[in-house]
């Protein structure tokens, strides 16, 4: 929690104010606005309600029990209708997951992305309602994986649509490829079988772009063994 004191004085500070107009503008003595501002004095309820109408900061904010309402937040749950913790979950996720949720948000597809999540949400909750119950429904199963399965489809397309996303797709394809060689990899160097060398020297022909990876990761490492060893020869 952010202490009164400090969250006045980042209020005054944005709104670009001097203590003197800050003070003029709530109806108190500079003096006392400067005690308020450095914790050695506290405020009564009369100056928290005149700093709430005159900012149109909420009370939690101004308590320091949230820091969602800045400038550039302020008011956003009433105009979008999300809650201050979704707000604030946003501001602290990574630019590109914020990239996939606005993808999916400008989408055309997003209404039937939301009927979709809450039909696939409503099944789930009375399927397991009913195995709560001991109570199996196959045809339910079933349902909720059909609805699963469009619910994906509608997301990954939303996304892939955004033609700004092909960067970060082509990105996650290329680490997921990786990987999996990876594991194919150290998974021969303990497997001498034939065909598993010719898996892999498919697949390589298979994946340009791997193959130049893998072989731009292999000078590296020679690179630096043959530094570790003249390092060593000194």
């Amino acid at each position: 929690k952010m202490k009164f004191s400090r969250v006045l004085r980042d209020v005054r500070q944005r709104m670009g104010l001097t203590q003197a107009e800050m003070s003029k503008k709530l109806g108190v003595a500079r003096a006392s606005l400067s005690l308020y501002e450095t914790g050695k004095q506290t405020p009564d309820l009369a100056f928290l309600d005149r700093l709430h109408r005159e900012t149109g900061m909420s009370f939690d904010y101004l308590m320091g029990y949230t820091d969602n309402y800045t400038p550039e937040t302020l008011g956003m749950d009433k105009v979008v209708g999300l809650s201050t913790e979704s707000l604030e979950r946003l501001k602290t996720m990574p630019d590109i997951d914020r990239q996939l949720i606005d993808s999916l948000i400008r989408s055309d597809r997003l209404t039937r992305w939301a009927q979709l999540a809450l039909r696939t949400a409503s099944k789930t909750y009375v399927y397991d309602r009913n195995v709560e119950r001991k109570g199996k429904n196959e045809a339910l199963e079933t349902s909720i994986l059909l609805y699963e399965r469009e619910l994906g489809e509608e997301t990954a397309q939303a996304i892939i649509d955004n033609s700004q996303n092909e960067e970060i797709l082509i990105a996650d394809s290329l680490t997921d490829s990786v990987k999996n060689f990876a594991m194919l990899l150290e998974a021969a160097q303990e497997d001498k079988n034939k065909e598993l060398r010719s898996f892999l020297s498919d697949f390589m022909e298979g994946h340009p772009i791997i193959k130049s990876l893998f072989l731009e990761i292999g000078k590296v490492k020679g690179g630096i063994n043959n530094a570790e060893k003249e390092a060593g020869g000194e």
